[in-house]
């Protein structure tokens, strides 16, 4: 017996099969916890150096650089810019 002729010959069992889906759909969704504003937190670092007086070709030499090589030994550290 198919599908289209069980539906056809017994349609109220058919209906009320439907029912019970949407009914059961509808309170699952009031029941299922959602969350508009989700704790997430996204971890970045930043790192600021002030050196007065020093020139951007300084900055990069002594400070930049020896800095972006210490800080690519960190585990877990994927981008730096």
């Amino acid at each position: 017996m198919s599908i289209a002729s069980f539906s056809i010959k017994r349609p109220v069992f058919i209906v009320c099969l439907v029912i019970l889906m949407l009914v059961t759909g509808v309170l699952s969704l009031y029941k299922l916890p959602v969350d508009q504003f989700p704790d997430v937190k996204i971890p970045i670092l930043n790192v600021r150096v002030i050196y007065p007086g020093a020139g951007p070709e300084e900055m990069e030499s002594l400070i930049a650089k020896p800095l972006e090589e210490q800080i690519r030994t960190i585990p877990g550290v994927k981008d730096i810019h």
